[in-house]
């Protein structure tokens, strides 16, 4: 048995490293190589509510 308790969650302006990125692409490069930046608001939060359920 399979349980599906996903639920979509689309962070604007957020890249697949979950970090607020910009649209250009260097900028949106260097989030990347830079592991001072955090994560986007609320990707914590939402990550917490799926382990949870």
């Amino acid at each position: 048995m399979v349980a599906d308790h996903g639920q979509l969650v689309v962070f604007p302006g957020v890249n697949h490293v979950l970090k607020v990125a910009s649209t250009e692409q260097a900028g949106n490069f260097a989030t990347y190589a830079n592991p001072d930046l955090p994560l986007a608001g609320g990707v914590v939060e939402a990550i917490t509510v799926f382990i949870k359920n």
